[in-house]
């Protein structure tokens, strides 16, 4: 238990940044996995998805379509 401690007492700052859903999803994620494993071969796709389909930061979207008209 002590290194898992200090692990967390490490990141604090960092933990403070992750996105507030993050927080809810992985808990839960982690509660399904433990009571039905066959669910993470669906789950583990899912997860893979939020992670390379996350949200742009507002007007990337702008900027990449002006620097195409050029």
């Amino acid at each position: 238990m002590a290194p898992v401690t200090a692990l967390l007492w490490l990141a604090y700052y960092r933990i403070l940044e992750l996105p507030r859903w993050l927080v809810v999803a992985v808990p839960c994620f982690l509660l399904v996995v433990v009571i039905r494993p066959k669910l993470l071969l669906f789950a583990a796709p899912l997860i893979l998805l939020i992670l390379f389909l996350k949200p742009r930061p507002a007007g990337s979207a702008g900027k990449k379509r002006a620097a195409r008209k050029r």
